[in-house]
């Protein structure tokens, strides 16, 4: 699918932006005066899923689950810092939410006391500062607890009453959707109905355990693809919200989710497995290649040609487009196309790597490449028949060998001694 993960904030880091989330929830609690909560492991286990689906979120989730506040806010911190600024972060909890008698929001851990909250619980000050000090300009944090809409007041306070909450980061996207608002709580969800009793209060375990009425509507909005409201395959974190915003208040009209946003453009959460739609030409551009006119068809040429250059999905239709224009009956049109495709191919901005989204991909797999347009392809060869060439003289043939020397004669035998001759007689 070629659809931008990151409408509405350009690029620029180098390579592609990652995309990730850590989830932390926390459902037993040291501290009697927290009671078990049913819903957290159910709504961290199915977050989780959808976000790591690589046709959906394609997100590299960590979770924190049940662990001290020290950890905790470890994790928060190493998960804020040294990220780039075109990262995309989400960050969610799921717990227990408490106020201290200032007003100030903590959330609760598996060590938290009610009585300790500053040194045993999580700051909402504290998460709010490591994301303003982040460099991610795409930060998404979602909370799913009791006040967590006092998070937001405070942000809006720390930033003087306006809109922003870093106004030293230009550019920056911070998005924070609440389950409830500063007042409400958080109320869960059993198989028939919604439970009468609020979050705080709610019994652990048993049959009846299951999601929160704000996570389930996440998870159902991205799962499904009904929070793709315009219906064009992506889903922003303003129409999660909205989605979110009209389950929960149906399901329970004493919770109303809240939300807070400093974005510039809008920040994508997910494709919507429901209304992907493939890459299609601009309508005016595909129109413009079939207008009776033929100074209206030579300027779509040039338009096309900017496409191509690009080099993404649509820059391949508008290849493909290119080349039926090479039979236009206007010989201005043909010629023109096929000064353009020569400029494509003399660029060749295709011969990198094909960019695929990387929630179509696993995420821990490389990319695949994939090369176009093809190389040109070779000018054929005569098709006249040639003269036959004479066939190969034969190899030479080794020179005879030498005859073989004959054996060396033994040496000769000496010549026999002569007899000895006789004694002389006696006279």
């Amino acid at each position: 699918m070629a659809a931008d993960m990151h409408r509405g904030n350009a690029g620029t880091g180098v390579g592609r932006p990652r995309r990730l989330a850590l989830l932390i929830a926390s459902d037993r609690y040291e501290d009697p005066d927290f009671k078990s909560l049913r819903s957290p492991a159910h709504d961290v286990s199915a977050l989780a899923r959808v976000l790591a689906n690589p046709s959906i979120g394609g997100f590299q989730v960590d979770c924190v689950f049940n662990k001290p506040a020290h950890e905790v806010n470890a994790a928060i911190e190493d998960f804020f810092c040294e990220k780039q600024p075109d990262d995309v972060l989400l960050l969610y909890v799921s717990c227990h939410g408490v106020k201290d008698d200032g007003g100030r929001l903590y959330f609760a851990t598996s060590n938290t006391r009610v009585r300790r909250l500053a040194s045993t619980g999580i700051a909402s000050v504290f998460v709010g500062e490591q994301m303003t000090g982040s460099m991610s300009r795409n930060i998404i944090l979602l909370l799913d607890c009791c006040y967590s809409g006092a998070f937001i007041e405070g942000m809006v306070a720390r930033s003087g009453g306006s809109v922003g909450v870093n106004e030293g980061l230009s550019g920056s996207g911070r998005a924070i959707r609440s389950s409830s608002s500063a007042l409400e709580y958080s109320f869960e969800l059993d198989r028939r109905r919604v439970t009468k009793e609020i979050s705080q209060v709610g019994t652990g375990g048993g049959n009846g355990a299951g999601p929160s009425v704000f996570t389930d509507a996440l998870v159902r909005g991205l799962s499904t693809g009904e929070a793709d409201r315009n219906r064009d395959g992506l889903i922003s974190i303003d129409e999660l919200y909205e989605y979110a915003y009209t389950k929960v208040t149906a399901a329970n009209p004493n919770q109303t989710p809240t939300k807070f946003s400093d974005v510039s453009g809008e920040l994508i959460v997910a494709y919507s497995p429901a209304t992907a739609r493939p890459p299609q030409l601009p309508d005016e551009v595909a129109s413009a290649t079939e207008h009776p006119l033929a100074r209206v068809r030579a300027a779509a040429v040039d338009t096309l040609r900017d496409l191509a250059l690009k080099g993404d999905d649509v820059g391949r239709l508008a290849w493909e487009r290119l080349k039926t224009l090479l039979n236009d009956d206007s010989r201005m049109v043909a010629a023109g196309a096929a000064a353009a495709m020569a400029e494509i191919e003399r660029v060749r901005p295709f011969s990198r790597a094909r960019y695929v989204p990387p929630s179509r991909m696993p995420v821990s797999f490389p990319q695949p490449v994939e090369m176009w347009p093809p190389p040109p392809v070779p000018a054929l060869a005569n098709p006249r028949p040639s003269s036959p060439s004479p066939p190969p003289s034969p190899p030479p043939s080794p020179p005879p060998s030498p005859p073989p020397s004959p054996p060396p004669s033994p040496p000769p035998s000496p010549p026999p001694s002569p007899p000895p001759s006789p004694p002389p007689s006696p006279p």
